[in-house]
């Protein structure tokens, strides 16, 4: 990654199946993500860190914020379906097709001027 002097943190090393560096992680080190390709990008020396996409299965999405404002709890305590993923993605099996029926050539014509009276009506 970038050079091991550079961070001047302690980190802690889990028994997980994949690594995890938060948003904090990111704006403490003012590091920019460029998730299309997976970087992380050190604006002030233009270093760039290439991880890998990695696949994992979403269980949930939790927030670990401890002030959070009371209108917030409020919301995720009436809808707790805000921060669970979906379960059942049902396919759609029926091959439905709607079509409109017309009759005659495509309607156009060049663009003119309105007539004086349809312009006074439209003002």
């Amino acid at each position: 990654m970038f050079p091991l002097e550079y961070w001047g943190s302690i980190f802690a090393i889990a028994n997980v199946p994949t690594g995890i560096l938060g948003i904090d992680f990111s704006q403490y080190y003012e590091l920019h993500v460029d998730s299309r390709r997976t970087q992380f990008i050190n604006p002030a020396s233009n270093i760039k860190v290439t991880g890998l996409k990695a696949r994992t299965d979403v269980y949930r999405i939790t927030g670990l914020m401890p002030d959070i404002p009371v209108e917030f709890q409020t919301l995720i305590a009436r809808f707790p379906t805000l921060t669970k993923p979906i379960e059942d993605l049902t396919l759609v099996t029926d091959r439905v097709a709607h079509y409109i029926i017309t009759k005659g050539p495509p309607v156009a014509t060049r663009s003119r001027r309105l007539a004086p009276d349809k312009l006074a009506f439209a003002k």
